[in-house]
């Protein structure tokens, strides 16, 4: 059999009409009825729950602030926590400086026995309210790390929060045998990460 040699201006013209038959083609497959539209393409982030389902609550990132010695002192380093609310998130960020601390040369100076009793954050500022536990123990060196770790945790989100510092409901104003000032409320400003 023999095979046609085509010239450059058949040739192109062949190109084009397959490329406009194969562009039919393709929409005459994809088309929809006319009324129907094609569905929304969206991530699974942001699809929308089955019906009958709640939202998922969106996962936020924070930060337990656990303590490392330094040849001068002391530093609170921060390590990740995820929650769901931020009341929640600062809850259980407190709550893990209780725990074990997450690498060897780190500890906390929260008694393992304080209770988180109520977290609020709201408006820049966080009400948190302790066990009576979270005063009992340590030097003054440990009354000052406590109160960093608890500040700097629960300004996590918003660095610029005001914490309100209660234990058994009632304001904190001292700490300790020796009477550290727990000014009301705290910022980051009053006492520095480094101590």
């Amino acid at each position: 059999m023999k095979v046609p040699v085509l010239g450059g201006k058949t040739f192109a013209a062949l190109l084009a009409t397959a490329a406009i038959a194969g562009v039919g083609t393709a929409f005459w497959l994809t088309a929809k009825p006319p009324g129907e539209m094609p569905p929304e393409v969206s991530s699974p982030l942001e699809s929308a729950p089955p019906v009958g389902q709640a939202p998922r609550p969106v996962e936020r990132q924070l930060s337990s602030y656990w303590i490392d010695s330094q040849d001068n002192g002391f530093v609170v380093v921060p390590v990740a926590v995820f929650a769901n609310s931020t009341d929640e998130a600062i809850a259980s960020a407190l709550h893990a400086l209780k725990g074990n601390p997450p690498a060897n040369d780190l500890y906390s100076a929260v008694p393992p026995a304080t209770e988180i009793l109520s977290v609020t954050a709201k408006e820049g500022e966080v009400r948190i309210n302790l066990s009576a536990a979270f005063t009992q123990g340590g030097g003054s060196a440990a009354m000052v790390g406590r109160l960093v770790q608890v500040l700097y945790t629960a300004t996590s989100l918003d660095p610029e929060a005001k914490v309100f510092l209660s234990v058994e409901g009632q304001p904190l104003t001292w700490l300790g045998g020796e009477g550290i000032e727990v000014p009301q409320p705290m910022t980051r400003q009053d006492l520095p990460a480094n101590f």
